[in-house]
């Protein structure tokens, strides 16, 4: 929790029993985060702010998660244009090779403090109406596609990795080169299943954290019951 003491180096080494100089580097990469800060004579303490919770079966997952505090989310619009669309591009929204799309690149912040940046690409005649009203581009892409544009969003497909970040979304996100991220990708359908946008987001490790309910897949009836009698026939 941001702001409680660390134990010492030395309760820490014994705690994970590890050497003297695999500790240091530890703490030494932790600060070189921002995760923690050694006060001189005073001890090392935690200075990341806690994690928000970003649950992933909603794709309104951090508007959602604030409630009534969602007023603390806040869009940056780095870019909105029209441009061809990449052959994967073209390939997620069920286009052909090149056709137009709009491109949007976001930053979200909260409480000022970057969080995300976020790579979209819409269909054109979906785009096209965003286009014509920038002001649009700082909503969620659930509002923009739904209330804005028209189009009932159904559910998104959605691949999650870590990256890194690099020189250039390292300095949009106020973290360090290679510091490690979180990767979604995304394809948000209409309740017909049409692809409406794709893109990707890359969060802070350290702002958010993933959140979802996992259910057990469904097993045939046969191999739900436990202690059942099993008889072997032979055949004549």
């Amino acid at each position: 929790m941001k702001g409680s003491a660390l134990p010492s180096e030395t309760d820490l080494m014994d705690a994970f029993g590890v050497s003297r100089s695999a500790m240091r580097e530890v703490l030494d990469l932790l600060r070189a985060e921002g995760i923690i800060e050694r006060l001189q004579g005073a001890g090392t303490f935690v200075v990341a702010p806690e994690r928000t919770t970003f649950p992933l079966d909603r794709m309104d997952g951090l508007l959602s998660s604030l409630g009534d505090e969602s007023s603390r989310v806040t869009w940056d619009l780095l870019t909105l244009e029209s441009l061809p669309a990449p052959e994967l591009v073209a390939q997620k929204l069920q286009l052909p090779t090149g056709s137009i799309t709009c491109f949007i690149e976001r930053i979200t912040r909260l409480d000022g403090e970057p969080v995300a940046a976020r790579s979209s690409w819409l269909p054109d005649d979906i785009g096209s109406r965003l286009l014509a009203t920038p002001g649009h581009a700082r909503r969620s892409v659930c509002e923009l596609v739904e209330e804005v544009l028209g189009h009932d969003v159904g559910y998104a497909d959605v691949r999650i990795e870590a990256t890194l970040a690099d020189a250039a979304i390292a300095p949009l996100l106020g973290v360090g080169l290679n510091v490690p991220l979180i990767q979604l990708e995304r394809v948000v359908r209409d309740s017909f299943g049409r692809p409406v946008e794709y893109g990707f987001s890359r969060l802070r490790g350290d702002r958010v954290s993933l959140t979802t309910v996992l259910s057990r897949a469904e097993r045939p009836t046969s191999a739900r019951r436990s202690g059942a009698p099993v008889t072997l026939r032979e055949d004549a």
